[in-house]
């Protein structure tokens, strides 16, 4: 695992996709360690099927971000107000996140 993280770090990767359905050992603390693992460069992110109830806030070190496409998280409600502070982004995916209410009023 960390060995994985730190390739991550390492790279100047752009996109990051990842599809956790059904991925029990997806938890919040492997969340924040993936994304404080993403390198600053990153400019797409995709998580999806994971059963985060809040996005990881190592996120919002990436302020290269784009997109954010956050498809089918069923039991995410709200995004943090940082997310509404990203410099570049430009959209932002919820479709299919069940509990998903509102937007942060920084949007």
């Amino acid at each position: 695992e960390d060995k994985c993280f730190a390739a991550l770090a390492g790279s100047g990767l752009k996109v990051f996709s990842a599809d956790f359905t059904n991925c029990e050992a997806f938890t919040p603390d492997v969340a924040e360690k993936l994304c404080d693992s993403l390198p600053i460069t990153v400019e797409e992110v995709t998580l999806t099927g994971t059963a985060l109830e809040a996005l990881p806030d190592k996120l919002c070190r990436l302020t290269n971000l784009k997109r954010l496409n956050l498809r089918c998280n069923a039991d995410l409600a709200r995004l943090p107000n940082w997310v509404g502070e990203l410099p570049g982004l430009m959209s932002v995916s919820t479709a299919e996140c069940k509990k998903f209410t509102h937007l942060p009023a920084s949007f």
